[in-house]
């Protein structure tokens, strides 16, 4: 059977004229039409959609005087800003005005706008009856074909076009009208118009064509009424300055709901800080049916006051020390500390202020309400008279912005949900200090990114202690995202993607009509969804679960894999057979790397594997199907890339999955490499299958062991990464346990080695997770090793934080170490170490290395005694260097 290519009408770009939007001519006579009164109604009614990223225009038409507009969901995909709307397009009564998405449907193709300021004078179109259209029957369209390039010289948007066509064919499924057939002209730009039938109604919104002919399509009005009818909630915008979040705010949560009235609707409001505190907050009588209204404390005042980090530059130097929040006073103007990013002199007494947001004011006599500068114990005034420069910092722990989770509710059943962050317009943090020390230091862990490394904090919302899942079908495939808080699951049958949270256990969004072919990745609030058939890649927030962006993919072929980071958001790696990409994925462009590929593979007949440190700036990669072959590290600081090797196998079992802040590399068998290609195994590892966590201080090694001959049990063991021990066992999961026969057996021992099995611990959780071998059971299970620990009521003593791995020639190096124990009182001592090293009684090692030191692997062994039980010896090699080299690097 012969099938014609459909696409979508697409917002028409300036640049190049394709078939996007509708235009309907019919040259024939004869046929009644609307008269001028109508006809002057509806134009007025439908708007030029611009959007606001620049690369098209569509068409949309007002169906309520509030300022609710009716288009196409492809005209918006992708749009995250507030997009302009111009009603009466060319003509001297033209009106620009913004509005913002409320809804939409991939599914039907619609969207639903609101004006934010709706304009006086709103034209309403009516709503018709698509059933009784017939083949043959007269409609009218009107729209915006080809954007702005019919517009006038002197005239920057188009006026409207008005079409006549006619009903060609009625497409219907169980008699139900799916779409309407019409044998108009197609021009760009006319997506998301209104089609009016000879009443004045409209019948049906234009939506696409079958390329290369005359045949085109609308959504009937029967599909248009269900998708309106479904209530939803919409958080009024609100602007919460950092410097007013101790007083109360209004958070005003409207109803848009064209079916049932809004005032049968209960609602349910849960907030929180970034810092996981809950707000005062007060749902207040309903004063209009399709509003609630919130008074709300973003932030509770206590008796202690935020210090803010500030970098001061005198004629000498510079110290880096803390103010107190407070207003500044210049002469008669106040300002406040937290919303700067930089005091500069100019001369006498007079300063330049940047504000957050850029805005520079000159102001003159500047004054401190409390010019106390406290650094370390210490405190001192202030003096401004020899101060040149005071550069503000964002303190650590500032709560800066307020997450809303809204509900609306039928009884007790949710009908709409609404998730979000208002950011505090003016928090401080505009500029990134660097402390200023008396000698410079290599970082204290030896790893740059340990310090800037963060995670959630939050527990298992579920009451029993394990919970099992079942999914309505199998999976294909899934992903992590949410630095492990969601597993993201592709169902290519039902062409769908489910995000559930672990949190909850529970679904948290359904994502419809994805691609079978789709791929996916997921980082810490972001998940990115390739759609190789058709060269397009999107941007998911998994935050509002809302579709951010969409862009063509930036590779030469359809793309075979992408990964990120699970808790990072800054790049993406993409592989198309032949090439790989290292993507900024904010920008969603591609990151230069000189002209040279990052690996060279002659064929797209092998593939690759990769994988992605939790911090995003690492990855581990080797390719597949050729051997033997050596594993690539691929690590990227400040857009600049650099590429190693390590290692080489001629298993058929392949991968090199990072540690979360790429310091060491997990092989198949129970093999570890470090960043200097150094194997750095323990024998006790071996044979098991290891998983890198997301908390850097841990991973698991998962074993299948033998109780008797074909009875099986799962070893979760959870180990540090410091010193390469097992600290805790688990021996749950026996769903995954092998059994049965012996083919069933090793089927199972198969899936744990090649890496079909995978088991997730989530230390900042206290959770861990798997599927079953059906692909249809999620178990999410609660798993606090350390309350476990102490609950057998015998001594412990691990270490928990990471060494240092490199130290500079000629640079200081400081490294506190960190344990967990029940022991009242730890004694700390060096054991083994180079000159000039020390360790103190609370477990400070501090070293310097001389400039003349010969470079290459130093051996520590740091002692450490507990109150009752033996001495343990933290080991580890610290690589001494001159500079970090590395092969070859690309910068943006």
């Amino acid at each position: 059977m012969l099938e014609l290519p459909r696409r979508p009408i697409c917002p028409f770009p300036f640049f190049l004229i394709a078939v996007i939007g509708v235009f309907f001519g019919f040259s024939e006579r004869g046929f009644a039409q609307l008269d001028r009164d109508n006809v002057a109604n509806a134009k007025a009614a439908t708007v030029l959609v611009e959007r606001p990223s620049g690369d098209g225009f569509g068409t949309a038409f007002c169906i309520d005087a509030r300022g609710f507009f009716i288009t196409n969901e492809h005209v918006v995909q992708g749009e995250s800003e507030q997009i302009p709307l111009i009603m009466n397009s060319g003509t001297d009564k033209e009106i620009k005005f913004l509005s913002e998405i409320v809804r939409t449907s991939a599914e039907h193709d619609l969207a639903l706008l609101r004006a934010i300021k709706p304009p006086a004078g709103l034209v309403v179109l009516e709503f018709g009856d698509d059933s009784t259209l017939f083949e043959t029957q007269q409609i009218t369209a009107f729209g915006f074909p080809f954007g702005t390039a019919l517009a006038l010289k002197d005239e920057t948007y188009p006026r409207i076009s008005v079409n006549v066509g006619r009903v060609v064919s009625l497409r219907k499924r169980a008699d139900s009208l799916e779409s309407i057939q019409i044998d108009a002209v197609v021009n760009p730009g006319n997506s998301g118009g209104p089609i009016l039938d000879n009443n004045n109604t409209v019948v049906g919104v234009v939506v696409e064509k079958v390329m290369g002919t005359d045949v085109n399509f609308a959504i009937p009005v029967s599909k248009v009424k269900p998708f309106l009818e479904s209530p939803e909630l919409a958080l009024e915008k609100v602007n919460i300055r950092f410097v007013k979040r101790h007083q109360p705010v209004e958070l005003k949560f409207n109803v848009v709901s064209f079916g049932t009235p809004a005032e049968k609707y209960q609602f349910d409001l849960k907030l929180r800080d970034n810092q996981g505190e809950t707000p005062e907050f007060e749902i207040q009588e309903r004063s209009r049916d399709d509003q609630f209204s919130v008074k709300v404390i973003p932030v509770k005042q206590t008796k202690d006051r935020l210090r803010i980090p500030v970098e001061i530059e005198f004629a000498a130097g510079k110290i880096n020390g803390e103010l107190d929040e407070q207003a500044i006073r210049f002469g008669n103007s106040t300002q406040y500390l937290a919303e700067m990013k930089s005091f500069e002199r100019l001369d006498g007494n007079r300063w330049r202020l940047t504000r957050y947001d850029g805005r520079k004011v000159e102001l003159e006599g500047l004054m401190f309400a409390e010019p106390t500068i406290y650094f370390g114990g210490s405190e001192m005034k202030l003096d401004l008279a020899s101060v040149t420069r005071i550069d503000v910092g964002e303190p650590s722990g500032m709560t800066s912005e307020l997450h809303y989770d809204a509900t609306l509710l039928d009884g007790t059943k949710v009908v709409s949900r609404l998730k979000g962050v208002i950011p505090f317009v003016g928090a401080p943090g505009g500029i990134e200090l660097k402390t200023v020390k008396k000698e410079e230091e290599t970082p204290t862990a030896g790893h740059s990114e340990a310090s800037d490394y963060v995670l959630p904090n939050a527990i298992a919302k579920f009451e029993d202690d394990e919970i099992v899942y079942e999914l309505d079908e199998p999976f294909d495939d899934y992903v992590m995202g949410g630095a492990d808080r969601y597993m993201i699951f592709k169902f290519g049958k039902s062409k769908r993607i489910v995000i559930f949270d672990l949190l909850y256990a529970n679904l948290a969004h359904e994502i419809k009509n994805v691609d079978s072919d789709a791929l996916l990745t997921a980082g810490s609030k972001n998940l990115y969804v390739v759609l190789p058939s058709q060269m397009l890649m999107q941007r998911w927030s998994l935050e509002t679960f809302k579709l951010e962006k969409t862009t063509r993919l930036p590779t030469k072929n359809a793309p075979k894999l992408i990964q990120i980071g699970v808790n990072a958001d800054d790049y993406l790696f993409l592989f198309d057979g032949n090439e790989a990409y290292i993507v900024d994925s904010q920008r969603l462009k591609p990151i230069s790397t000189g002209g040279e590929k990052l690996f060279y593979q002659r064929t797209n007949s092998f593939g690759r594997q990769v994988d992605a440190a939790a911090n995003g700036n690492v990855f581990g990669t080797i390719m597949t199907g050729l051997g033997p072959v050596s594993y690539n590290w691929v690590m990227i600081d400040d857009g600049r890339i650099s590429v190693g090797e390590f290692g080489s196998t001629s298993n058929r079992i392949r991968w090199a999955a990072p540690s979360p802040l790429g310091r060491m590399f997990h092989l198949p068998r129970g093999q570890i490499y470090n960043l200097f290609a150094r194997d750095i195994s323990p024998d006790w590892l071996e044979g098991a299958r290891t998983f890198p966590t997301v908390d850097p201080r841990y991973f698991i090694a998962v074993r299948f062991k033998e109780k008797s001959r074909g009875s099986w049990f799962t070893s979760v063991d959870v180990c540090t990464a410091s010193d390469l021990r097992i600290i805790h066992s688990n021996l749950q999961l026996s769903e995954l346990a092998p059994h049965g026969n012996t083919n069933s057996t090793n089927r199972s021992l198969d899936a744990l080695s090649y890496g079909e099995t995978r088991i997730h611990f989530v230390p900042w959780a206290k959770l861990l997770a798997n599927t079953d071998y059906d692909k249809k059971r999620i178990y999410v299970r609660k798993y606090d090793f350390e309350a476990e620990l102490k609950a057998t009521g015998e001594d412990y003593l691990f270490v928990e934080s990471l060494p240092p791995i490199m130290a500079y020639k000629g640079k200081k190096l400081s490294y506190q170490v960190e344990c967990k124990t029940n022991s009242k009182s730890l004694a700390f001592h060096l054991v083994e170490g180079p000159a000039g090293m020390k360790v103190s009684d609370t477990g400070l090692m501090t070293w310097s290395p001389q400039r003349g030191a010969v470079e290459g692997f130093e051996p520590v062994v740091i002692g450490i005694k507990g109150d009752n039980f033996n001495e343990v010896f933290h080991s580890f090699d610290i690589a001494v260097i001159s500079k970090l080299t590395v092969q070859r690097e690309g910068r943006r």
